[in-house]
């Protein structure tokens, strides 16, 4: 229950990891890739999901 709740708190990357999961799943019905490509966008998905805000901050910084 406590990881619900942080990740309710940190809703910018599980928002953006919900939209990649459902974005590669889409993909897949829509005949683009195959689920052995799919796999790669769920897994970082998931990961966003369980990471917190911080990291985006990071990554811009990385990025400048």
């Amino acid at each position: 229950m406590n990881n619900v709740k942080r990740n309710v708190k940190q809703w910018k990357t599980t928002t953006l990891g919900l939209i990649i999961i459902i974005a590669s799943i889409a993909s897949v019905f829509i005949k683009e890739i195959q689920w052995s490509d799919a796999v790669f966008g769920i897994g970082a998905g998931l990961v966003l999901i369980f990471s917190p805000d911080t990291i985006l901050t990071k990554f811009g910084n990385f990025v400048k």
